[in-house]
């Protein structure tokens, strides 16, 4: 279970299921309002109610093309299969696997053409922490997602 559930999901989840709690401590916490969020509920609630077929082709095409602009700017060739994008973005969403990788999360922005708030929202929601504006390659993203630059120019900038 502890796999589809977001960092801060995942904390409570492990302090309901700690061996010191008593039973009557769980309930209690449990009744005062647990809520377990998946990656589809922060995507629900930062992007808005779209069709959730209208998100998962939306968000497997961008991705694609975000894959496919990281590859080429390396200089490599681009052999990422779109059905193999269509697979990681499907388990995202059923909650099969959970998206908690910063790099990920912010490819999943620029994907879903994000801008910079909608980002620090997915940051915070998913990885616990919003852009570090100390971190070179991050304050350049940002910049990208503020100024509704491609993940591309990202790319060449950094």
């Amino acid at each position: 279970m502890k796999t589809s559930l977001t960092t801060i999901s995942a904390k409570q989840w492990d302090f309901v299921t700690q061996e010191n709690l008593t039973a009557k401590e769980a309930v209690l916490f449990l009744k005062s309002g647990l809520k377990v969020r998946n990656f589809a509920d922060c995507l629900r609630e930062i992007c808005g109610d779209k069709a959730k077929e209208q998100m998962r082709k939306q968000l497997a095409e961008g991705l694609y093309y975000v894959y496919e602009s990281e590859v080429k700017q390396r200089g490599k060739s681009f052999d990422i299969k779109f059905e193999s994008v269509q697979r990681k973005v499907h388990n995202w969403l059923s909650g099969k696997n959970m998206l908690t990788d910063r790099d990920e999360v912010f490819r999943v922005c620029f994907a879903l053409e994000l801008d910079l708030e909608q980002s620090e929202k997915m940051l915070c929601r998913l990885t616990e922490q919003g852009i570090h504006y100390r971190n070179k390659r991050e304050v350049i993203l940002a910049y990208c997602l503020k100024n509704g630059l491609g993940f591309d120019k990202a790319l060449f900038v950094s």
